[in-house]
């Protein structure tokens, strides 16, 4: 075996071995589905709540073994994809701020409203009242305290005029001893529900939201909509709470492939997850706002925009051709098949046109032919036979225009005047005898008693 042989099977081997390694560490082969981690809330929350339908889709539509990963709240969950210890996770983008840069974002899920619920009873009508109370801010992790920290400084609160201060919000009703919590949560919080539900609470507004949102992007002036928890004949809040809301997004780790990403996309905005979640952004409308200003996956890009790839290109094309000359040759190019296409459609017209005209011609032309030999026919046979020629001709020119344009031009009216008069001047005929003439001859009683007459005279004479 000479050396270039050598060579080239050497060569060979070593393609097919990086194939196989690059199929093997893609999925390909090994030990089966391939796993997508999610990180949600603690149980009972609606982050969990809702990352359970998500990984319930996963598994059935994926081809992935998605799991549900509990957590302390958004703070963790981004330390857990941070740290390669989840792939997905739900976080509130303004308790995360500091950490999205490490972090890409794959879709909006919806807003999360800031709620402060205080026991009645307990003298609490403003934030303000606040201070020296025992509020449940959540604990070290959460997403809610995160929150919080942000918020109350802005109305010269700081965390350590609360007391006892780590205690989670969904110890509300058990634990008579908290006056309130602030939580920054979904409208569909089953925990807020359940607590309001009882009667024991109520909503209070946050003041210059407006001008807290002026100063903090990431946050958005809102209201809670009056009604909107269920207590029993009489909905809470009575009216509309004025407050401030901040974006919830599916993130993930800045690594994460495309084939992950796009499972979880589809999976997302497909039909039985929007049943179930009812409660997500529009694709549309959640991608509008603070959206553009977050560290978006490529993947996500590319779903959300269509059209970037094509930017792309056109950026790419800019660098090797005047950005002007393409734009105007493309458009060239377009207006050139449109009007390519139009005139084809025209010339079609025009041929289909042409043709049926030519056929409702020649029917009219057999159509006086009938009528030119039926004025000489005195024969019933024969007079039956151009009635019946007269009625498919008349036929088949209505059904040579049926549907085009020809049907509104003078040429078709006076066909079917034509066809009209032929027909009905031969079922005369028939009915009247063979005998009848165009013009009207004299009665047969007349010319007898005139021959008589003459007869008469000339016998006289």
């Amino acid at each position: 075996m000479n050396h270039r042989l050598i060579n080239v099977l050497s060569w060979g081997f070593l393609l097919i071995a990086a194939a196989g390694l690059l199929y093997y560490s893609s999925g390909g082969v090994g030990d089966g589905q391939k796993q997508l981690r999610l990180s949600a809330a603690g149980k009972g929350g609606y982050y969990y709540e809702f990352g359970s339908i998500i990984v319930d889709q996963l598994d059935i539509d994926s081809g992935y073994d998605a799991i549900l990963m509990e957590s302390k709240g958004s703070v963790h969950n981004s330390q857990q994809l941070i740290a390669n210890k989840a792939d997905l996770a739900i976080v509130q983008t303004s308790a995360v701020a500091s950490s999205l840069s490490k972090l890409s974002v794959v879709a909006p899920l919806w807003h999360d409203y800031v709620h402060i619920v205080v026991r009645k009873g307990r003298g609490i009508k403003s934030i303000k009242d606040l201070v020296g109370k025992k509020v449940a801010l959540g604990g070290s992790g959460s997403g809610h305290r995160a929150s919080a920290a942000r918020v109350l400084p802005y109305y010269g609160i700081e965390l350590t005029q609360l007391r006892e201060n780590t205690a989670s919000y969904r110890n509300l009703v058990k634990d008579k001893s908290i006056d309130a919590a602030l939580v920054t949560t979904t409208l569909a919080n089953p925990v807020i529900s359940g607590a309001m539900a009882t009667g024991d609470f109520e909503l209070i507004p946050l003041p210059e939201v407006d001008g807290f949102g002026f100063h903090n992007s990431d946050y958005e002036a809102t209201a809670i909509p009056a009604g909107v928890y269920p207590v029993g004949s009489n909905p809470q809040p009575e009216k509309e709470i004025r407050t401030l809301r901040s974006l919830a997004v599916l993130a993930c780790r800045k690594d994460l492939g495309e084939s992950e990403v796009a499972a979880a996309l589809n999976v997302l905005y497909s039909i039985e997850t929007r049943t179930q979640a009812p409660i997500l952004l529009n694709k549309k409308v959640g991608t509008q706002g603070i959206w553009h200003s977050l560290p978006i996956h490529e993947t996500s890009k590319r779903f959300f925009d269509p059209l970037k790839s094509v930017s792309s290109i056109a950026a790419t094309a800019e660098n090797i051709i005047d950005a002007s000359k393409f734009l105007l040759f493309f458009v060239l190019v377009i207006v050139a098949i449109i009007v390519r296409w139009v005139l084809l459609l025209r010339q079609k017209r025009f041929i289909r046109e042409k043709e049926e005209s030519d056929s409702l011609q020649q029917v009219f032309s057999d159509l006086l032919q009938i009528e030119a030999k039926s004025r000489r026919a005195k024969d019933i046979r024969l007079l039956k036979e151009y009635l019946h020629e007269a009625q498919q001709l008349k036929g088949k020119g209505v059904m040579v225009i049926f549907g085009s344009s020809l049907k509104e031009t003078a040429m078709f009216s006076a066909f079917l005047l034509e066809a009209n008069q032929v027909v009905t001047q031969l079922e005369y005929k028939l009915l009247h005898g063979s005998d009848i003439q165009h013009t009207q001859p004299q009665p047969e009683s007349q010319s007898s008693s005139d021959s008589d007459s003459d007869s008469e005279a000339g016998t006289s004479s």
